[in-house]
């Protein structure tokens, strides 16, 4: 953004380069704001490439007034009617609720490319419309992974199922299948990680052990797909639902070390959460104790048994976590951040950010 302002006149590409970062960015509201802003300044004569990242951005904020604006701007401007912009469009109405637009929008397209149905069909799928998304799956001239990866994040292992009968690698004949999708030659696709975070998942949903260990080995020894710490955390899931708590634990503590797999400490606060955790203040307070044991120096792990007990309304052992805290000399680490001030870079911990604040207004 420091070089766009740099551009005394900005050319349309360069306007549409900043629209799609700001959309793919964690401020997609920025997208819309310069889009008005240029085109108010003469800056930007509007092109097909202009408003998919902009109904991307009105998407991601669930905001239907501004995509609802956009999308008048693209008719204006007569682009409505391309491909890229059209499919952007059914992914706008349908992440607002829209589908009856949504469907509209796709109905009327004159030509339709796969992105069009995975769009439409995904569209179903979120508001719950399952059968058309069925009836559209179904339609679909050709399939990629992405296709299937929607339905079985819903539909979960009836499809998983029928999506490895088709790639014929198991031969496993004693599949059950879901009657409702109808299969042919074109449909030769491997799953991707996407589609076992989707199946495990669906195991762990329904607290199928066995199932949900024979498709994670089937993952990794057939399909050659290696794990990431979404899939971990699945199983992990898996093994608390079914009281397997010790290995639900054992499973996220002794994930490998890689690059690839990230564990992060929200998601051992989604695992005490799901389900099976709910109102379970004695499985909760089991597992944070076990990983506490694991790790004593841990931050995070004690303020996971903090949270229990205070949902729980157990006020005394919150004092008493908190003092133990203060005993082993527990403390968060603040986070950092990197300042550019008058050309010299300042590592900056967030405690000390006020101070510079009030340091910097007293320069001034």
């Amino acid at each position: 953004m420091l070089i766009f302002k740099c551009i005394e006149v900005p050319d349309t590409f360069c306007v549409n380069t900043v629209i799609k970062a700001y959309s793919c960015s964690s401020v997609p509201h920025k997208a819309v704001g310069l889009y008005f802003e240029m085109l108010q300044r003469g800056y930007l004569l509007p092109n097909s490439f202009t408003y998919p990242p902009l109904f991307s951005a009105c998407a991601k904020m669930g905001c239907l007034s501004s995509g609802q604006k956009c999308h008048g701007q693209a008719l204006k401007h007569g682009v409505d009617g391309v491909l890229p912009v059209q499919n952007s469009l059914i992914h706008l109405y349908a992440c607002c609720g829209l589908m009856e637009i949504a469907e509209k929008v796709y109905v009327e397209m004159p030509v339709r490319d796969l992105v069009s149905w995975n769009t439409i069909v995904d569209g179903f799928a979120k508001v719950g419309e399952m059968g058309q998304a069925h009836h559209v799956f179904d339609a679909m001239p050709e399939r990629n992974v992405v296709s299937w990866n929607v339905m079985i994040t819903v539909d979960g292992i009836s499809l998983y199922t029928e999506m490895v009968e088709k790639t014929r690698v198991l031969g496993d004949s004693n599949v059950n299948t879901n009657k409702n999708v109808k299969l042919n030659e074109r449909d030769k696709i491997l799953p991707d990680e996407v589609t076992f975070i989707g199946i495990l998942c669906a195991c762990a949903r329904k607290g199928m052990l066995v199932e949900g260990r024979n498709y994670f080995s089937q993952m990794v020894d057939v399909f050659h797909v290696k794990p990431n710490f979404a899939h971990y955390w699945c199983m992990a899931n898996l093994m608390a639902n079914v009281g397997l708590v010790q290995e639900a634990v054992n499973i996220l503590m002794n994930i490998p070390a890689d690059k690839d797999v990230s564990p992060e400490s929200s998601l051992w606060a989604g695992l005490l959460g799901s389900s099976r955790f709910q109102g379970d203040l004695i499985l909760g307070e089991k597992i944070a104790k076990e990983l506490i044991e694991q790790d004593p120096q841990k931050f995070s792990y004690y303020m996971l048994l903090v949270n229990i007990y205070a949902v729980a309304g157990k006020w005394e052992e919150v004092s008493r976590i908190r003092d133990m805290m203060k005993e082993r000399g527990i403390k968060r680490v603040p986070g950092c951040t990197l300042e550019d001030l008058k050309n010299v870079v300042h590592t900056l911990k967030l405690r000390d950010r006020c101070q510079q604040i009030t340091q910097m207004a007293l320069v001034k």
